[in-house]
């Protein structure tokens, strides 16, 4: 079930409503309605409610066809049980909506070192404990961008001439970093600069829409797709994460998942161009590091295992 769409500045009476009861208040007690720019495509505004500031989510039109919101509700509560997301008071399963406490933050910057390496601590904390957490579903990113891409209008594939060519890499690349061995757990597959909250005293992931059990390699991969980088940087990045240099195995599995990252994430931006969510930003970015680092990493493998 989609909601209608909503206007940040006059969210309107129903919503207004739900924020009271939900908060055993009245629609006069809303008050200080601010909208936020986090995140794509979802639409977020924060208020105060007898003094109390809190975040009001609300799905973009578009992410019903594609989000499963019952799983991305027991992410949520998965993610602050771990102390890896914020406290959600209330969501809605089938609507998407939900509600939140605010956490007074600073907004993540890509070329801020200080964020750089909290962002990176966050996703080491998650994936390098002794103990490797599992949401129960998992998450084919090539099956998953092929369902997408059958949402997508043709021209809108036609965007990027070489995008379908790069297809079958991806398909054969996947297999092949499987055989690597790293296993599935609980990621949360859209680690971006928009899904980092950096609070006073923790940082944050939120924003669980895409979460499931997944190489955790995937975590890493959509840190660093989220924005334009040289190869050299990609190599700071992973040295950074992993507190050394990369064995030549592991930089190719890191590397090979820029590529399926990409290919994934490209058919989301391009599934939302083709619903008139203006994202090509975004899919200019992701583009390159598909055609980059796809055919380079399927190489890698093959000259690897002749």
């Amino acid at each position: 079930m989609s909601l209608p769409p909503l206007d940040l500045q006059h969210p309107g009476d129903e919503v207004l409503d739900r924020i009271a009861g939900l908060l055993n208040g009245t629609r006069a007690d809303v008050t200080h309605i601010c909208p936020l720019t986090r995140g794509n495509t979802n639409l977020t505004f924060s208020f105060f409610f007898r003094g109390e500031r809190y975040v009001y989510r609300h799905p973009g039109p578009a992410s019903g066809r594609i989000i499963d919101r019952k799983r991305e509700q027991l992410a949520d509560l998965k993610a602050s049980e771990l102390g890896l997301g914020p406290s959600l008071l209330f969501s809605d399963p089938v609507r998407g909506w939900k509600l939140s406490r605010y956490i007074d933050n600073v907004d993540f910057d890509y070329s801020d070192p200080d964020h750089e390496g909290l962002g990176l601590d966050l996703i080491r904390r998650m994936h390098t404990g002794p103990v490797h957490h599992r949401l129960g579903w998992k998450l084919d990113m090539v099956a998953a961008a092929e369902r997408m891409q059958a949402l997508t209008p043709p021209e809108q594939l036609a965007r990027y001439p070489a995008f379908l060519s790069l297809r079958p890499v991806i398909a054969a690349l996947c297999p092949l970093t499987q055989a690597d061995g790293y296993g599935w757990e609980m990621c949360h597959n859209d680690c971006c600069d928009s899904n980092i909250l950096l609070a006073a005293d923790q940082t944050y992931l939120i924003d669980w829409e895409y979460a499931a059990d997944n190489d955790p390699a995937a975590d890493v991969a959509s840190y660093i797709i989220g924005c334009p980088r040289s190869k050299a940087d990609v190599q700071r990045v992973l040295k950074r994460y992993f507190g050394r240099d990369l064995t030549p195995a592991e930089d190719r599995h890191y590397r090979a998942w820029l590529a399926i990252s990409a290919y994934y994430f490209l058919s989301w931006g391009l599934y939302q161009l083709g619903t008139g969510n203006p994202v090509q930003a975004l899919t200019d970015i992701w583009f390159p590091y598909l055609r980059d680092y796809g055919p380079a990493a399927l190489a890698a493998y093959r000259a690897d295992n002749p």
